[in-house]
């Protein structure tokens, strides 16, 4: 007789997930295998920092869920940790620069030098 209980989702969440995330990244011109990692660990990550942190909680402040129904308070907690990490996950993805765009600041700096070095080879002919 199989299990009974919640299906687990968070595969097909993280396929979903990571091709959104695969996508804007490649807009980007970057590698999107980095950001699906991030993913991937933010997400397992959150999820057993948040269940441990749960049960955590539930011991010390004598909540009382842990018994009568143990897993309930660690689920919400892993669920909580694990949308944490998606959320951080966006946030890095969204920070993230076009690779074109990369240094961008610089190039004045750039140019500034080159017309400096070319200015002083002037002034040494004279």
């Amino acid at each position: 007789m199989p299990a009974r209980g919640l299906p687990v989702i968070d595969i097909p969440i993280l396929i979903l997930v990571g091709r959104h995330i695969a996508r804007i990244v490649q807009r980007k011109n970057r590698s999107p295998r980095r950001y699906v990692w991030l993913l991937i660990l933010a997400w397992y990550g959150g999820a057993s920092l948040g269940g441990y942190s749960a049960g955590v909680i539930d011991k010390t402040a004598g909540i009382g869920a842990s018994k009568q129904n143990p897993p309930v308070v660690l689920i919400c907690g892993a669920i909580l940790g694990a949308l944490a990490g998606l959320v951080v996950t966006y946030m890095v993805v969204r920070a993230s620069r076009p690779a074109d765009q990369e240094g961008a600041e610089f190039e004045d700096y750039e140019d500034n030098e080159r017309s400096v070095s070319s200015s002083d080879s002037g002034k040494d002919s004279e």
